[in-house]
């Protein structure tokens, strides 16, 4: 006796696997960096997000790298990063806006550092690209960093607030000086101004402890 056998499959369109890993891949967070105009006139920033209803927020520097971040709300495609009215800064609407970037498509390539051209002021050009977190390191004498002054071999760690540390062990008595170092170039800023100097009376263990945000450094 032969017996039939219905199969039934569900297809789900193409489209649809499309819109999965387009959503996957989506940022959740945007970066910016200003350029030098954007800068003028202690302007801020915020983020208009469109194309599944609209919605404002307001775009931080939790770091003082200089790039400023915004969380994506869910299901949002698009965005225009704005500069903001400095004489008002609650207001989040397009007449407290003094600049605007053209129309972005938010990207799902794995990009989601927007920056400014240079010379540029509304719907000017711009470029994607990748943020990467800034590094720290602590630069300064042997007797404390084992390397005299090296640049890049004591990077700090981040921790969850913010802040960079490092810890160095068994640092003898006397007077050790150093400086704080962005990504391992002095180009890129070091801090303080004048080496930090460190006296200790005995052997200790060293944290030292840098705020990107404030440049303070604790030991």
């Amino acid at each position: 006796m032969l017996m039939a056998v219905l199969l039934f499959f569900s297809i789900t369109p193409v489209s649809n696997y499309m819109d999965i890993i387009s959503n996957a891949a989506a940022p959740t967070t945007l970066y910016l960096t200003p350029n030098s105009n954007w800068k003028q006139s202690s302007a801020w920033f915020a983020a208009y997000f469109y194309g599944n209803g609209d919605t404002w927020v307001k775009m931080t520097d939790s770091n003082g790298d200089g790039i400023y971040e915004v969380a994506v709300p869910s299901g949002y495609p698009s965005v225009i990063f704005c500069r903001m009215n400095s004489s008002n800064t609650s207001s989040m609407t397009w007449n407290n806006c003094w600049n605007q970037t053209s129309d972005l498509t938010i990207p799902t390539d794995g990009k989601n550092h927007y920056t400014i051209a240079a010379g540029a002021w509304s719907k000017g050009s711009g470029t994607w690209g990748t943020y990467t977190p800034p590094s720290y390191y602590v630069a300064g004498s042997d007797s404390l960093c084992g390397e005299s002054w090296s640049t890049t071999a004591d990077k700090m760690t981040m921790n969850s607030d913010g802040t960079y540390s490092i810890t160095f062990s068994n640092v003898g008595a006397g007077t050790h000086l150093f400086k704080v170092v962005k990504d391992g170039n002095w180009d890129n800023g070091s801090w303080p101004s004048s080496n930090y100097s460190l006296t200790l009376d005995k052997t200790y263990n060293v944290t030292i402890t840098f705020n990107p945000s404030t440049t303070n450094i604790t030991v």
